[in-house]
């Protein structure tokens, strides 16, 4: 129950932090940096992954899960103390996006990591599905918290909120029970060596594409719901409740029929979220499309966690969930920068589209990688 409340402390934090590109065009910001800021946070996981990963299975989940809480728990305090004119808080915004990135790729890795050590390995979908559940759920919970603040307070105090609920997490993390395995028979790898395995780095490769389309997500649907004159807690509750859903009901489903045959499925409903996005702007249409992204979301990272997981040894577990979910924020960070151009020059629509078009192509990428490793 403790992991579950942490994981769900950590996840609405970031998920307060999807109302942050409103704050960035308050101050005076365009959509480029928006994508830059935004990026910033995916090019810190990046960066940080090899350590993180290594200091999962070196360290131990519980103290990578507290150290992380800590940097959070910090940034989200800082943010206070910038409101200023973009130009002036430019800088320092881009510090704490950074040190924000790299605190949230310790506790995600750790929460991932400590999810699939307690899993049954013939349901480790949905045990990592179950799992994944408070964080989807935080994820609602985080920006709908904090586009009341905003309307109701301002952003100081969303700012303020999301302090309290990383410290929550921080404490919380002082109580976890270690589950990091010593296994002696094995020789343990090099984050690397784990990287360069077949199976792990198409993960890799697919997680990439995965991301790119969840920085739309992250960084340009409040901002698209701004612009529309729509709240934006309709489509962030869409979405969450039917990752819940598939989660609850689908990640069994997965275990017994294989990511090869559920995961396809996933990546094209997922893309037709994106494409509803595109093509409607009505507010009828704006919590289907969540729901479409939410329901492809719910199986697509558990199951390919569970692809590169099965694949490596138990001690190794940190490295390889750290290899996966650090190919998704490559994408996030890539989709970030990228997509802010895009969108500055051609709108909206264009952000969507091309994010439509990345998720495609994760599909075409994960279908060959399983071909290619002969599974049917």
């Amino acid at each position: 129950m403790l992991l579950l409340l942490a994981n769900f402390s950590v996840s609405t934090c970031f998920g307060a932090f999807f109302i942050f590109p409103l704050y960035v065009i308050v101050i005076g910001g365009t959509k480029t940096s928006i994508g830059i800021l935004m990026g910033t946070m995916g090019l810190a996981s990046v960066i940080v992954r090899p350590w993180v990963s290594t200091a999962v299975d070196k360290i131990g989940r519980k103290k990578s899960f507290g150290i992380g809480s800590l940097i959070l728990t910090f940034v989200c305090a800082a943010h206070v103390y910038t409101f200023q004119d973009i130009q002036s808080a430019f800088i320092p915004l881009l510090v704490l996006r950074f040190l924000f990135g790299a605190g949230f790729a310790l506790c995600l890795v750790a929460a991932f990591t400590y999810a699939s050590d307690m899993a049954p390995p013939n349901r480790l979908n949905e045990g990592i599905s179950i799992f994944g559940i408070m964080g989807v759920l935080g994820v609602a919970v985080g920006p709908i918290s904090a586009e009341w603040l905003v309307h109701s307070y301002g952003y100081r105090e969303m700012f303020i909120g999301a302090f309290l609920i990383a410290l929550t997490s921080l404490i919380t993390s002082f109580y976890l029970k270690e589950t990091v395995i010593k296994d002696t028979a094995n020789v343990e790898g090099t984050f690397l060596e784990i990287l360069g395995h077949p199976t792990v780095f198409a993960m890799f490769i697919t997680g990439c594409c995965f991301g790119f389309g969840y920085s739309a997500h992250c960084g340009f649907i409040a901002p698209f719901a701004e612009l529309q004159g729509m709240l934006v807690s309709p489509y962030f509750t869409a979405y969450s409740a039917s990752a819940i859903i598939s989660r609850i009901f689908l990640g069994k489903v997965v275990d017994r029929f294989g990511e090869s045959k559920i995961l396809p499925a996933a990546f094209v409903i997922n893309t037709a979220g994106f494409i509803i996005l595109a093509a409607v702007s009505s507010s009828f249409w704006f919590p289907i499309a969540g729901a479409c992204g939410g329901l492809g979301h719910g199986m697509l990272v558990p199951g390919m966690l569970s692809v590169a997981v099965r694949k490596v040894n138990k001690q190794d577990r940190g490295k390889a969930t750290g290899v996966v979910t650090g190919g998704v924020d490559s994408g996030l960070f890539i989709g970030s920068i990228l997509l802010g151009f895009i969108g500055e020059q051609f709108g909206f629509t264009a952000i969507f589209c091309t994010s439509a078009l990345f998720l495609f192509l994760g599909l075409i990428i994960f279908m060959l990688s399983q071909k290619i490793n002969g599974v049917k």
